[in-house]
């Protein structure tokens, strides 16, 4: 089998075309790939807020109860 053939036996076709549609499914997938992981991020960003603010929540809470009970 020479270089040029595929495995079916004929010839792969070394267009401009393809050459360029294999740099754009590139690029495609990899900006695919840095969205997810973007998305990922954030989301990872926004879990930590999110339980900072509950945590301040709940010790604000707290403050208040023991303020309440001591004015009892």
């Amino acid at each position: 089998m020479s270089r040029g053939d595929t495995i079916y036996g004929m010839e792969q076709e070394h267009s401009a075309f393809g050459a360029l549609g294999r740099r754009l499914v590139a690029w495609v997938v990899l900006i695919a790939i840095a969205i997810v992981a973007l998305k990922i991020v954030f989301g990872i960003v926004a879990g930590l807020v999110m339980a900072a603010l509950w945590a301040v929540l709940l010790i604000g809470l707290a403050v208040a109860v023991v303020w309440a009970v001591r004015r009892i």
